[in-house]
């Protein structure tokens, strides 16, 4: 599965069935059927029920040995499956199931899931679960740095090739960044040519998830400057600027509401706020970056040359 971090959503990006399981209807069916399963399984009620989500929430592998569709009985308890019950291959073997999933990872973060599952319980044992492990160590740089670079050919297009409007062009572009960094929403700051103290935003990912209150909003430099975290990465030249939203609202309970709209972000379930400088010549800063995270992770430091290079 990919994850989209839009739709907060994971998605199927390649599924195979051992033949002759299913006929080739069949599983054009049952692949539009798990598409349409996991959608509806992102809310809070079904999510926690999905191996897959668990493994991508939690970051860690997931192992179901056996469990009972009719019965809603998994080993181990705390193991359920979710499944669809109108399932062809589930009403054949008589919905005994046995499944792993373990997240692909880059820089310490999941950005992909990888799910094997089959049709007899105790299918699989726990030294299986350690080598799906071990493989998804293998294979996810390759999987990223295909990810990788579609949203830096995306990026590009937009830049040298696109017909569009600027404000169309900055708004992809956040979007290629939100996909990229596995981020539920990204912002572009850009500096007032008249003002060089007052960035305004000039793009934005997810505006509505966030209620619409990163849009057009203006930061002034001069003004907050001990409370304004954009204004102390330019002050201070820094490669990138990270901080905990909950932990700015403990230490600083009064700092300025408009200011970063924290406690909107904590209210939707933001943990994390990354910044990093855009920079032209003699190192110049023109803009900054801002990706919104909803993960227990924090970015790691091993994110810097790839920032850099965007």
């Amino acid at each position: 599965y990919k994850y989209n971090p839009g739709e907060d959503t994971l998605e199927p990006l390649s599924t195979y069935i051992r033949p002759p399981l299913l006929t080739q209807e069949e599983r054009k069916k049952w692949q539009e059927g798990l598409t349409q399963l996991m959608k509806g399984a992102a809310g809070d009620k079904k999510r926690k029920k999905s191996i897959s989500y668990r493994a991508f929430d939690e970051n860690k592998p997931q192992f179901t040995r056996f469990y009972d569709v009719k019965e809603d009985i998994p080993i181990p308890p705390d193991s359920p499956l979710l499944v669809s019950l109108d399932d062809t291959l589930l009403k054949e073997k008589g919905g005994l199931l046995t499944n792993m999933a373990v997240p692909l990872c880059i820089t310490g973060r999941p950005f992909s899931v990888l799910e094997i599952g089959g049709l007899h319980p105790f299918q699989f044992r726990w030294a299986n679960l350690q080598l799906l492990t071990r493989l998804a160590e293998v294979i996810a740089p390759f999987l990223f740095q295909e990810r990788f670079l579609r949203e830096i050919e995306g990026m590009a297009r937009l830049v040298f090739e696109s017909p569009a409007k600027l404000q169309t062009k900055f708004d992809k572009i956040c979007k290629h960044l939100a996909e990229l960094f596995a981020c539920f929403a990204a912002t572009i700051w850009l500096m007032d040519e008249d003002r060089e103290t007052r960035f305004v935003c000039c793009g934005c990912y997810n505006r509505d998830q966030i209620r619409g209150r990163i849009a057009r909003r203006e930061i002034y430099y001069e003004e907050y400057q001990e409370d304004s975290y954009s204004a102390r990465l330019v002050r201070e030249e820094g490669d990138w600027l990270q901080m905990t939203l909950e932990k700015i609202e403990k230490e600083n309970p009064n700092w300025p509401e408009q200011k970063l709209h924290r406690r909107d972000l904590i209210t939707h379930g933001f943990k994390h706020l990354l910044i990093f400088p855009i920079k032209g010549q003699k190192e110049k800063v023109l803009g900054t970056v801002s990706l919104y995270s909803k993960r227990e992770e924090h970015f790691s430091e091993d994110c810097l040359p790839m920032i850099k290079f965007i």
